[in-house]
C-alpha cells in the first residue's frame, strides 16, 4: 500500500523525529553496515546457507558505504523466496532479526530523547515507522501510545505489489501479502487510519486530516519509551513523495 511514500507533514519541518524500522531491518543484513553487536549477517547466512548470497562481489560504492567490507551481500529476493514458502523458516528469520531490530530501535529512541533534552529541542516526540507492528506481537505494541495505519483495499495492495515487483508471479506476491496480518484487521486496531486507494490529491487530503488528528492527540506528550508515537507506515516527513504506483 505504498506506506513508505506517505508523509504527515506537507511542507515545513517534520513534527516528530523519525525512526525507520524497515531501514534497520535492511541494514542489519548488510555486512559492515552497522557497529559491533548490531549485525545479523553472520547468523542469517549460517542458518540459511550461501544460496541466499549474491554471486557478484560488492561494488566499490557498496564497500565504501559499508566500511570496506568485501563479503558478498545477502540477496533479499532469494531470502524472501525461502521464507515466504515456508512459515517455519520465516519464524526462524524473525527470531534472528526481531530482537536485534527492537534493540536498535529503542537505542535510537533513547538517543534522540537525550539529544532533544540536551539541545532543548521543542518537540521531543518520536515517530517509529514499522511495517509489521502487529505481526511482531504484543511486546512491541505496548511501547507505543498511538498507532497510525496506512491502508488500501486488498485488490489495490496486490496490484501495487505486482507493479513494483514485475519479476514476481501473482502467486508469489499473494504469498507475501498472506504472510502478514490482513489490512482490515490492522485498520480495526488502529487509532488513526490513512486511506491510500485513490489519486495523489486525495492522498494529500487524507494525510493532512491525519496530521491534524495526530497533532491534536499527542500535544503535550513527553517522550519516554512507553509513550513513543508509532506511525505504522506513515513516515513523518516534510513532503508527500509522488509514487508511480499511485
Amino acid at each position: 500500500d505504498d506506506k513508505g511514500d506517505i508523509g504527515i507533514s506537507v511542507g515545513g519541518k517534520p513534527p516528530f523525529a523519525i525512526i525507520d524500522v524497515d531501514g534497520i531491518g535492511h541494514d542489519i543484513l548488510i555486512p559492515g553496515k552497522l557497529g559491533r553487536g548490531e549485525s545479523a549477517y553472520e547468523d542469517v547466512v549460517s542458518e540459511f546457507g550461501t544460496a541466499i548470497l549474491s554471486k557478484s562481489p560488492p561494488t566499490s560504492d557498496e564497500r565504501k558505504a559499508d566500511g570496506g567490507d568485501d563479503r558478498p551481500r545477502i540477496e533479499r529476493r532469494s531470502l524472501g523466496d525461502v521464507i515466504f514458502r515456508d512459515p517455519s523458516k520465516r519464524r526462524t528469520l524473525n527470531k534472528l532479526t526481531h530482537p536485534l531490530i527492537s534493540k536498535i530501535m529503542v537505542k535510537r529512541v533513547i538517543t534522540w530523547n537525550i539529544f532533544a533534552r540536551a539541545n532543548r529541542t521543542e518537540n521531543r516526540l518520536v515517530a517509529v515507522d514499522i511495517p509489521l507492528l502487529y505481526e511482531v506481537g504484543l511486546k512491541m505494541r505496548i511501547l507505543f501510545g498511538l498507532v497510525v495505519v496506512v491502508a488500501c483495499k486488498p485488490s489495490t495492495q496486490l496490484a501495487r505489489l505486482m507493479e513494483r515487483n514485475k519479476d514476481l508471479t501473482q502467486e508469489q506476491c499473494q504469498n507475501r501479502i498472506d504472510s502478514q496480518m490482513p489490512v482490515t484487521d490492522k485498520v480495526e486496531a488502529a487509532d488513526v487510519v490513512i486511506w491510500n486507494d485513490s489519486n495523489m490529491d486525495d492522498l494529500k487530503a487524507e494525510v493532512e486530516r491525519a496530521r491534524k488528528e495526530v497533532a491534536g492527540r499527542v500535544k503535550g506528550w513527553g517522550i519516554t519509551v512507553p509513550r513513543v508515537v508509532l506511525l505504522l507506515g506513515a513516515s513523518l516527513i516534510a513532503k508527500v513523495v509522488a509514487a508511480a504506483s499511485y
